[in-house]
């Protein structure tokens, strides 16, 4: 009985670890999406105030 037990916590210990490496290869993609997406925003505002000359709708546009 003591090879069943010995086993399950191996291949429980094993989906743990699968897991938890799912999940954070998950979090740092979201992660990386985020900070993308608010750099190109953030690019957009910064070229349409510097070299456009002026605030209209194109900053918003940049942030939507």
């Amino acid at each position: 009985m003591d090879l069943g037990k010995d086993s399950r916590r191996k291949t429980h210990r094993l989906t743990l670890i699968v897991t938890t490496l799912l999940y954070v290869f998950a979090s740092l993609t979201l992660i990386l999406a985020a900070f993308s997406l608010a750099g190109k925003a953030f690019y957009g505002i910064y070229d349409t105030v510097l070299f456009k000359g002026g605030v209209n709708k194109d900053i918003l546009n940049a942030i939507t």
